[in-house]
């Protein structure tokens, strides 16, 4: 009896509402939008990565900096 029923095309199912084209299938469900609460910090971004980048440099020719100062000798102290 199953295999009559599935083979007439009479049960529910996504093949049965498309075949019939029921008066649901020209109607829109609505427009989804956007979440602004949703984070998306793990996402890339390319103007977030170039920032990220140009700090990383200017972090390093600081760092630079100062270990090259801290390398040469202090002016007035004797060794």
């Amino acid at each position: 009896m199953c295999g009559a029923q599935g083979a007439s095309g009479a049960g529910p199912g996504p093949s049965s509402a498309a075949a019939a084209g029921g008066a649901g299938a020209g109607q829109r469900l609505g427009k989804l939008g956007k979440d602004p609460g949703v984070p998306t910090d793990f996402l890339p971004d390319a103007d977030r990565e170039r920032a990220e980048a140009r700090l990383r440099e200017q972090l390093k020719h600081e760092y630079e900096l100062r270990q090259q100062a801290r390398a040469r000798p202090a002016a007035g102290v004797p060794p």
